[in-house]
């Protein structure tokens, strides 16, 4: 179930954003502080979560038990149609923003929910680049405005306009409701009707959303972005060239840009992002399409150098020029096309494919379309694979993004300290409006701070308790779903086939042992995971590996895997080789297969200095954007084995070694060369490899003998295990980023206190 409103901004203020939290911090009915925190404690949903695009919120749920879906259901219509945030000003100031007044001799400040997630937000170059790029490109459009808030100007907002907002848009005339899945469709219809459409009357909404008028030239201009204090600005500006094109509701003319940007912008033999980096002025490239109502190519890049300003459109546009004159090599074009249908057959990482479904059909009808113009993708495909031996993508290169006279080249340069700038302007405002604020004023501003910290802090009421929804014991299906899993040996290794659905998509996952592995190794193992299908071949260079390889699967990952087998909770340590495919026989992927995994090359410096910085990049952006997770992790790796081996594989102590790596490499490379081979070899072999198969019960016999065929080739090595030793050692510590929101996280080893884990504590975390 989704309900969905169209909610075009005016302004930065975030509004769209602040009201999706707000309208789930109660209701009519559901009376808690927060019913969406007690839903996802006690439902047995597969999906709930709320959204915030940049022309509209969505509020979709998921569940495959009955009871549960119709309350879940419910409370969120009830969220939606009658929140409290009309009647309890609180909710605003604790998810919106506020001013914040400790103490009469405090300093005065801001806070709020959506205003610190936004100031974490706006700490990634991405998310400025981005904001920027909108601004500039649809001048003229709600989409020149950040949805969810850029922070130095959510305190703009009103209480008032805030609740404007809500009660212009939040509508049944503006609503698309969304069902999909095995139910009684005329019994739930019903329920809409009777319990909340019918209380409405159709009225006129004004959210139409504006088409931004195509440029008469191209134009250019320039924005900064902010660096923590004293930090080096070298090297560190981004370029965005962008470009506006058709509106998103064309599908067939969405899907050809979206392989286009795969095929010449982001894979590893893209035409466009090779030219880029044979200039060797920036870390790494980006390019994506958006969802909005029109749509728009965005192509990044990332860490360059002052020279690359002069020199950047030139080459993106010179390149498109020679493939427009020379013909786009369809063997791109093949392997861009089978990713996208591996994505929309899979669901596009969403858990269940009716939210996928809700989202799609939004790109038409939220425009006034058909709804499910977006999910007859079938047949556009079909059109597309047809079109290739036809000159029209060319065509396309040329019309939409060569001739077209509505882009934009975007310089956003780095600036050291520029946010700890506007927050002290910010605080020398915040001090000047206490200094004019009088004794009582001061004091109902204390006692508004310290009665919502009350609020927040008091348990709900027996009552308002009671009106959330529960399941009972009876309610809940005893049997759990049990796939089924078929164990075979083949030689030293077990093979496990799960014969289910599988939209005629087969999966295999090649799990190798790495308790031979010494734990001096595991920066090698992690950088493994990264170069491998990235580097070349004996046999291909990388760009054709990576071209060779999406013609025959869905692509091939590499991960190191850690697991805890009990009941010792002896640490097993794994590299694990996945991927999907749609030709259960095997065609060439068994072969491509084995000769990444044997006949890998490692001589070519300049390109493993190029993943690394890329890889680099990704880090420092996750870091800042995730901190929390990575300083968790940290605290974790110094209390057991388990958590300090994914923190030299994945952690700070993994991106510190990697950027000391690439500022050492010209002196280290020879020795990095030399480990990443031995290790290699050491990996990928036969023996203890367990083989898991999951595809329809008819193809699993052709499917396995297709994988067994690749692993047949690895040679059989004995395996002699390392011990590994490990003694705790807590540290305090605090790392610098460049972020505005701060993450704390304090941790002990409860076994230590001799405690075993029990299932409960998992009830009392939630």
């Amino acid at each position: 179930f989704g309900v969905a409103f169209r909610t075009p901004q005016n302004n930065s203020t975030g509004v769209p954003h602040i009201i999706e939290h707000c309208v789930l911090s109660g209701s009519r009915k559901y009376k808690t502080k927060e019913p969406f925190m007690n839903l996802v404690q006690s439902s047995l949903a597969t999906f709930l979560n709320a959204m915030t695009f940049s022309d509209k919120t969505i509020y979709p749920v998921a569940s495959r038990n009955d009871k549960d879906f119709r309350n879940l259901m419910d409370v969120y219509l009830d969220a939606v149609f009658y929140p409290n945030l009309y009647t309890d000003e609180r909710i605003f100031r604790q998810e919106g923003w506020r001013y914040q007044l400790e103490d009469a001799d405090a300093p005065l400040t801001y806070s709020g929910v959506v205003y610190n997630e936004m100031r974490g937000a706006f700490s990634s170059p991405f998310q400025v680049a981005y904001s920027e790029t909108n601004q500039r490109l649809f001048p003229d459009t709600h989409y020149a405005y950040n949805s969810g808030g850029e922070p130095y100007t959510i305190p703009e907002l009103s209480f008032e306009e805030f609740k404007d907002f809500h009660s212009r848009f939040y509508h049944p005339s503006n609503a698309k409701i969304f069902l999909y899945g095995d139910m009684d469709i005329e019994g739930q219809l019903k329920y809409l009707n009777d319990e909340y459409l019918s209380a409405f009357d159709a009225r006129e909404v004004d959210s139409e959303i504006a088409f931004q008028e195509a440029f008469s030239e191209p134009r250019e201009e320039s924005a900064l972005y902010s660096l923590a204090g004293g930090e080096d600005v070298t090297d560190k500006d981004y370029l965005v060239w962008s470009v506006a094109l058709n509106k998103y509701s064309d599908l067939k003319a969405n899907l050809m840009l979206e392989v286009l940007t795969d095929a010449l912008f982001s894979t590893q033999s893209a035409p466009v992002r090779l030219a880029l980096q044979q200039q060797d002025f920036c870390s790494d490239t980006n390019a994506f399409t958006d969802e909005k109502m029109q749509n728009m190519l965005a192509v990044f890049l990332i860490n360059a150098k002052p020279e690359a300003k002069t020199k950047y459109q030139a080459i993106i546009e010179d390149t498109l020029r020679k493939l427009v004159k020379e013909g786009i090599d369809r063997d791109h074009l093949t392997a861009s096309l089978n990713r996208m249908e591996y994505s929309l057959r899979e669901g596009g990482g969403y858990t269940t494919m009716g939210i996928l479904y809700f989202i799609k059909s939004l790109d038409s009808w939220l425009y006034g379309g058909d709804p499910l113009d977006q999910l007859r993708y079938t047949e556009a495909l079909a059109e597309l694979r047809e079109s290739l031996s036809t000159d029209s993508w060319e065509r396309f290169v040329e019309e939409k993004l060569i001739a077209n006279p509505h882009k934009l080249l975007l310089h956003l340069q780095p600036q050291a300290g520029l946010n700890e700038a506007k927050d002290q302007q910010v605080l020398a405002k915040l001090a000047e409006r206490k200094a004019q604020m009088s004794t009582a004023e001061i004091d109902d501003l204390v006692r508004r701070t310290r009665e919502l910290a009350e609020w927040q802090n008091t348990e709900d009421s027996a009552e308002a308790k009671a009106s959330i929804p529960r399941l009972g014991i009876a309610d809940l299906e005893t049997e759990l779903p049990d796939p089924p899993c078929l164990t075979s040996e083949e030689e030293d290794d077990i093979v496990l086939e799960h014969p289910i659905f599988t939209s005629q998509i087969h999966y295999a996952r090649y799990s190798f042992p790495l308790q031979h592995i010494a734990k001096e190794d595991l920066f090698y193992v992690s950088l493994l995971s990264l170069l491998l299908g990235s580097v070349d071949t004996d046999h291909h260079d990388y760009k054709q590996l990576s071209t060779a390889v999406f013609l025959e699967t869905g692509g091939i990952n590499y991960n190191p895997a850690i697991a805890l087998k009990e009941p010792d909770e002896k640490v097993l340590f794994r590299m694990e080789v996945t991927l999907k495919t749609l030709d259960a026989q095997g065609g060439t992927w068994p072969e491509l297969l084995t000769e990444i995994l044997r006949l890998s090359r490692f001589d070519d410096d300049k390109r493993i200095l190029e993943l690394m910085r890329m890889q680099l990049v990704g880090k420092e952006h996750d870091i800042s954007q995730q901190g929390d997770n990575f300083a968790r992790n940290r605290l974790l790796s110094r209390l057991n084995l388990s958590s300090w081996m994914q923190e030299e594989l994945a952690g700070v102590s993994y991106y510190l070694r990697l950027k000391q790596l690439i500022a050492d490499f010209e002196e280290n490379k020879q020795s990095l060369k030399e480990n990443l081979k031995r290790v290699y070899n050491a990996a990928f072999n036969r023996g203890e490899v367990i083989l898991s198969l999951t595809t329809d019960e008819e193809s699993m016999p052709t499917f396995r003998a297709a994988a067994l065929r690749a692993l047949s080739q690895l040679p059989n090595t004995e395996k002699v295990p390392v011990e590994w030793n490990f003694e705790e050692d807590p540290l305090n510590e605090g790392i610098q980023v460049s972020s505005n929101v701060q993450y704390v996280v304090k941790g002990f080893d409860f076994e230590k206190f001799k405690t075993v884990y029990d299932g409960r504590m998992n009830v009392l975390a939630a």
